[in-house]
């Protein structure tokens, strides 16, 4: 698996990711290592609060998104604060054709962490957690057209047979989706994306 793009926000700037929106921010406050790290505020309600994470590179060299069957993306990632309703679940990490849903992390109130693959409203086929406030993680997904690996930290959390639904050419950090939202507070680094 060719590494196709990392950011590790070391330029202290945004310039390494392909848009943003919402309360984002990049400081050495939030570095997990280097010299500084991306913190993605979303606050409460319908706004979106994201990053888009390239997975190639345009003509000039510029980070880029390119349809894939197969997409895999680490990070590290530390979260402040958590959504604050009960049984409701926020986006981490949204992995689409475009907007169509093929994969997420979703974040849950009592700090655990779902995988859903395939539709938007599929139940979660894996739960990890809860996760430890202010404490840093890594973070990889790998979903295939046949199959998907979820590691933290390094250690399988889930792996196996199922089907995004097709090609993927996106992936976001953060709230991407314009649905009602709790808020939450994470802070990401050390992002990569790979076939």
């Amino acid at each position: 698996m060719p590494l196709q793009w990392f950011a590790g926000f070391e330029a202290g700037d945004l310039g390494e990711v392909i848009t943003y929106s919402g309360g984002i921010a990049v400081s050495a406050a939030a570095k997990r290592n280097g010299n500084y790290g991306c913190r993605i505020t979303v606050p409460s309600g319908m706004v979106v609060t994201y990053i888009t994470l390239a997975n190639g590179y345009d003509n000039n060299g510029n980070p880029a998104t390119i349809s894939r069957t197969a997409y895999t993306v680490g990070f590290g990632l530390r979260v402040l604060a958590l959504p604050q309703t009960l049984k409701s679940w926020e986006y981490l990490l949204l992995i689409a054709a475009n907007t169509t849903h093929r994969a997420s992390l979703r974040l849950g109130q009592t700090g655990n962490i779902q995988l859903c693959l395939g539709s938007g409203v599929s139940p979660p086929v894996a739960t990890w957690g809860p996760l430890t406030l202010n404490r840093w993680y890594f973070c990889e997904l790998a979903v295939l057209i046949d199959r998907y690996t979820w590691r933290m930290d390094g250690q399988v959390i889930a792996q196996g047979l199922g089907s995004p639904g097709g090609s993927m050419n996106s992936a976001h950090l953060g709230k991407r989706i314009n649905l009602a939202s709790q808020g939450y507070t994470v802070e990401v680094d050390d992002i990569y994306t790979c076939d």
